[in-house]
C-alpha cells in the first residue's frame, strides 16, 4: 500500500479536481485509506431569455480520494436515488450510506446501501423502520442513529434494524459521541442550557445527564478524548449581538463531561478572531476547526489552550465536508459559484498561545 508523503506542519495545498461535479450537502467518510464522498446537491442557473431560474439536482454519484497516490477514482453507480445529506458510516469493512433528504418529500428516506471499497461494489440494505437521523455513531457492532423522539440501529453482520427503546427526551439533537459503552446525546430540551442523555445499546436503556451549565447555542463539535467528552466551540461571538441584552455575554465555549464521575467541568473561552466554524475534527494536535478559510482554530485538551493558524487567500466554504485522514484535514465541496469540486488540505499547525481560563 502506498504511503502518503510527509509534509511540513502548516502546509496547505490544493488537491486535484474531483472526477465528479462539486456539490454541497454531500456525505463523506474516511475508510483508513480513502476519503469517500457521495450524494449532495448541485445548482445551476437556466434562463429562457426573460427569467432566470435555479435548477437544483440531487446527486446519486460519488468518488474516492487516496492521499497516498494523490488520485481520485469514480465510484460505481449506487442502487440509490439522488439525495442531499446522506448519512455515511464506516464499519471497518464497508461504507454504509443511508437516509438523507429528498426535496420533493417532507420526510426523510429509509433506504440505504453498503459500499465495499475492496470489491468496488454496492449492496442494497434492508429498509429502516423509520428515516434514520443524520446523527449517528458506530459502536463497533452497530450504527446507532438518534433523533429527538428515539432512533434506530443497524447491525451489518445480521443485516437487521431495530428500534431503540424510548428516546433522549430532547427537543432537538445536536451531537452524538461514542464512549466505548454509551452513546452520549447532546442537544436542547427547550431551555437555554445544553441538555443530554446517555444510551446503553447493550441494555437498550437511557439515562439523563447532569446539567452542564453551558448554553444550548449550536455551533459546537463534540469528541471523545482521553476518557472524556469534549464539547467545544472556537467562537468568541456574543450570544445575541447586543440586540436583546445591552451587555451580552460571550458564547459559552462548551464543557467537558466525565462519564466516570458523571460530572461536567468548564472550558476556557476562545480569544477573538479565531474564525469560528461549526466543523471540527479531533487530531493528535487537538481539536481543529476549519472550513477551508483563512484561519484554523485549535484547542488542545491537554493544556486547555487555544491557538490559531492563518491560511492566507483561502475563502471559507459553507456546507462542504471536513475529514481527518490521520495526517491531514481535507475540506471538499461546499457552496460557491459554482460549488467547489477541488479540495484544500492542511497539516495541523504546531503553534500554540497561552490562555488563562
Amino acid at each position: 500500500m502506498p504511503v502518503p508523503p510527509t509534509r511540513a506542519a502548516g502546509t496547505v495545498r490544493v488537491l486535484p479536481g474531483a472526477p465528479v461535479p462539486g456539490r454541497s450537502w454531500s456525505g463523506a467518510v474516511w475508510t483508513g485509506r480513502e476519503m469517500v464522498v457521495w450524494g449532495g446537491v448541485t445548482e445551476r442557473e437556466e434562463t429562457d431569455g426573460k427569467k432566470v431560474r435555479t435548477v437544483v439536482e440531487e446527486r446519486a454519484d460519488g468518488a474516492a480520494y487516496d492521499p497516498a497516490t494523490d488520485r481520485w477514482r469514480v465510484l460505481p453507480v449506487a442502487p440509490l436515488s439522488g439525495r442531499e445529506r446522506p448519512v455515511m458510516v464506516w464499519t471497518g469493512e464497508r461504507v454504509l450510506v443511508v437516509g438523507g433528504r429528498v426535496r420533493r418529500r417532507t420526510d426523510g428516506v429509509r433506504d440505504g446501501a453498503a459500499y465495499d471499497p475492496v470489491a468496488d461494489s454496492w449492496e442494497v440494505l434492508p429498509g429502516a423502520p423509520e428515516p434514520p437521523s443524520e446523527h449517528v455513531v458506530w459502536t463497533g457492532e452497530e450504527a446507532v442513529f438518534v433523533s429527538e423522539l428515539g432512533g434506530v440501529a443497524y447491525h451489518p453482520g445480521r443485516r437487521t434494524w431495530r428500534t431503540l427503546a424510548g428516546g433522549p427526551g430532547l427537543e432537538w439533537v445536536e451531537q452524538l459521541v461514542w464512549t466505548g459503552s454509551e452513546v452520549i446525546v447532546l442537544g436542547s430540551d427547550g431551555g437555554e442550557e445544553l441538555a443530554g442523555a446517555a444510551y446503553d445499546p447493550g441494555a437498550d436503556r437511557w439515562r439523563e445527564l447532569p446539567e452542564p451549565g453551558v448554553s444550548s447555542s449550536s455551533g459546537r463539535v463534540a469528541v471523545w478524548s482521553s476518557g472524556k467528552v469534549l464539547v467545544v466551540s472556537p467562537s468568541s461571538e456574543r450570544v445575541d449581538g447586543g440586540e436583546v441584552d445591552p451587555f451580552p455575554k460571550p458564547l459559552d465555549p462548551g464543557g467537558v463531561y466525565d462519564p466516570a464521575t458523571d460530572r461536567w467541568s468548564a472550558l476556557p473561552l476562545a480569544p477573538a478572531g479565531l474564525g469560528a466554524t461549526y466543523r471540527g475534527a479531533l487530531t493528535p494536535r487537538g481539536v481543529l476547526f476549519w472550513d477551508g478559510g483563512p484561519t484554523v482554530a485549535r484547542f488542545d485538551p491537554a493544556t486547555a489552550r487555544w491557538s490559531s493558524q492563518p491560511v492566507p487567500g483561502r475563502p471559507g466554504r459553507s456546507f462542504g465536508v471536513l475529514i481527518w485522514t490521520g495526517a491531514e484535514l481535507v475540506v471538499w465541496g461546499g457552496d460557491g459559484c459554482p460549488p467547489l469540486a477541488d479540495c484544500v488540505r492542511l497539516v495541523p499547525p504546531p503553534e500554540a498561545i497561552a490562555l488563562t481560563p
